[in-house]
């Protein structure tokens, strides 16, 4: 008899087109093991955290040949016109898949399809830290949670990855830990794994925990989210008409009311006095690829046996890890 494939959700907050999810998603059907499906925004909905489109309808466009949607291989689907928790839901609410027949499924029997994990990313740009809180990517792995599957964010901490092939390497990381997760019954549902792969192009600096080796990505790091938080700014844009902004101040209309418009410059990321050179931030800067568990506000409980098994993957996994817990 066959080996069961383990099944695997696969979504992003890039949008389906992303050469992240593209990279994970060709990684996941060339080693053999899973049976990969897609479900992912139709276009690049970025820090949209756990938001969800309650008052419009949600288009999806769906394909049994993902590359209809310039995924790299033959595998379902689907295009979702809504946020990245929207694509998450609907896969697993049954809803999606009773309407949509795959390739070797009929409508009878297609809602029942559910993964045993999900997979979110890869994105591109980090998610360590109090980002993990505005990050779409990490919104809909923590919306598998609430459907009782588990669920993983992968992000790769650069902003220079424009292909599938700047992913390729961070993909095959991954690869080992999707297995190791959607196979270790002891991991809590409720828990997501938060992976993040530090550039691959880049010199790290190098000084590493003691008794341990120099930092590489291919050397994972068990660590705890960290303190490491950002802050936003803004920057006021000068409009026609109505909106008037000058060093004198703004011009109210003649209904004595002022319309404003402000474009987010970005976050500066802070490195607050309370950060431990344990977090997650500091192990991905330093050059390690790190994995820590994001703790469920109403479960925190859970925290102690997810870290346990982090913990025990050492040493059964081919590359170097090492408890980030420790510190230097």
């Amino acid at each position: 008899m066959p080996t069961r494939q383990t099944k695997v959700l696969v979504c992003n907050d890039d949008g389906i087109s992303a050469p992240g999810i593209a990279a994970l998603a060709n990684a996941l059907v060339q080693d053999g093991k899973f049976e990969v499906r897609v479900v992912a925004p139709s276009t690049e909905k970025s820090a949209c955290s756990h938001s969800v489109s309650l008052h419009q309808p949600i288009s999806v466009q769906f394909a049994k040949d993902g590359r209809e949607f310039n995924l790299p291989v033959p595998i379902p689907a689907w295009s979702v016109g809504g946020t990245p928790v929207d694509a998450t839901g609907l896969a697993l609410s049954g809803d999606l898949f009773r309407v949509c027949n795959a390739e070797d499924a009929t409508t009878e029997n297609q809602s029942s399809w559910r993964p045993d994990v999900v997979v979110s990313g890869i994105n591109r740009g980090a998610n360590y830290g109090r980002l993990a809180y505005y990050s779409g990517t990490v919104g809909a792995a923590r919306e598998a949670t609430f459907f009782g599957v588990k669920a993983m964010a992968v992000s790769l901490d650069s902003f220079r990855a424009k292909t599938m092939d700047d992913f390729a390497e961070t993909a095959r990381l991954a690869v080992p830990i999707v297995d190791w997760l959607a196979s270790d019954n002891r991991w809590p549902v409720n828990v997501v794994l938060n992976m993040n792969i530090p550039a691959l192009d880049k010199s790290f600096c190098s000084k590493s925990p003691s008794n341990q080796q120099t930092p590489t990505p291919t050397t994972l790091a068990i660590s705890r989210m960290g303190k490491s938080t950002v802050q936003s700014g803004y920057t006021l844009l000068e409009s026609e008409g109505e909106m008037t902004g000058s060093e004198n101040g703004i011009k109210e209309n003649v209904d004595g009311i002022a319309n404003l418009r402000f474009k987010m410059r970005g976050w500066k990321e802070l490195d607050p006095d309370g950060c431990a050179t344990t977090d997650d931030m500091i192990g991905v800067k330093k050059g390690f690829t790190v994995l820590a568990a994001i703790p469920p506000a109403y479960a925190l409980d859970q925290m102690a046996a997810a870290e346990k098994c982090l913990s025990d993957w050492r040493g059964k996994l081919k590359h170097p890890v090492i408890d980030w817990f420790e510190g230097e």
